[in-house]
């Protein structure tokens, strides 16, 4: 047992045992979530290299390390990308994810993984220091359930961090295809974030240089009645998560640029949201 979990044991929780393929069940059936099932292995741990797998885990990362976070809870964790990448980083990552397909791969990748919902973990008030909602949000109709357990369980001075897709302008066929209800403006998620008392310490721009292929090859045609068909905009997003080796080398080298004008001068809009945020202190 991880001494994250030998921590929250200790105040009283229990940890379900891992079964004989290395995940903690609490549910089989999958729960109710809108990304399609049969694309979970375009966001595989195993063969995810590509650019925007890895850029988004650098920043990810790289806030991680300058808020001096070990520990990350990593809510609806896929098939464990985030959670092999941020190991980089010295980051001890729990993965929690309900798809039990996800749950086995990250299993299969060494870590320590629940097969549930966040809610289905039950874990104690103000137990949880950090939290990670990557790229989640926008696959929940209401995520206030989601955010109101966020709050309960987490530290008074833990942190949450969460990514989600910028700009509802940005609406294609891709986001239908993979489930998506929505996308965000900086303004909107601080909203999100505060009813369920949380409080925005930061918020940062992804991946600009995407911005304009997005809003003319995705978004404009999808606007004109000329969006591709769900499985073309599969195969889309999963070019973009696997990407041919020169195209990888080349977006590498652009968002590694990014990153550093973007630890001097915040990036005036990306393609995704980064934000950090806390509970809101009492009146």
């Amino acid at each position: 047992m991880s001494a994250e979990l030998g921590r929250i044991e200790a105040l009283g929780w229990q940890a379900t045992s891992p079964d004989t393929d290395g995940v903690r069940y609490l549910r089989r059936d999958g729960a109710d979530v809108s990304y399609p099932r049969g694309v979970l292995g375009t966001l595989d741990g195993l063969g995810g290299e590509g650019f925007w797998l890895d850029s988004r885990a650098n920043a990810v990362g790289a806030l991680l390390r300058d808020y001096s976070i070990p520990t990350l809870w990593d809510i609806g964790a896929g098939a464990g990308a985030m959670a092999k990448r941020l190991g980089h980083y010295g980051v001890e990552v729990i993965s929690v994810e309900p798809l039990p397909e996800g749950a086995q791969e990250i299993a299969s990748l060494g870590g320590e993984v629940f097969c549930a919902t966040l809610p289905d973990l039950e874990l104690p008030a103000e137990s949880i220091n950090a939290f990670g909602l990557f790229d989640v949000l926008e696959h929940l109709e209401d995520p206030s359930q989601m955010l109101d357990e966020v709050t309960r369980t987490l530290a008074p001075t833990g942190n949450l961090i969460v990514t989600v897709p910028a700009y509802q302008s940005l609406w294609s066929a891709e986001d239908e295809a993979v489930g998506h209800f929505r996308r965000y403006s900086t303004k909107a998620l601080r909203s999100l974030l505060r009813s369920s008392g949380l409080s925005v310490i930061s918020t940062r721009y992804l991946f600009a240089a995407l911005v304009p292929a997005a809003a003319v090859l995705r978004a404009l045609p999808y606007r004109m009645g000329r969006g591709r068909e769900k499985s073309d905009a599969i195969k889309h997003t999963a070019a973009r998560i696997h990407p041919r080796p020169t195209v990888n080398k080349l977006a590498n080298l652009v968002f590694s640029a990014e990153a550093r004008i973007a630890r001097s001068v915040p990036l005036p809009f990306g393609l995704s949201i980064l934000a950090v945020a806390k509970k809101q202190n009492p009146l």
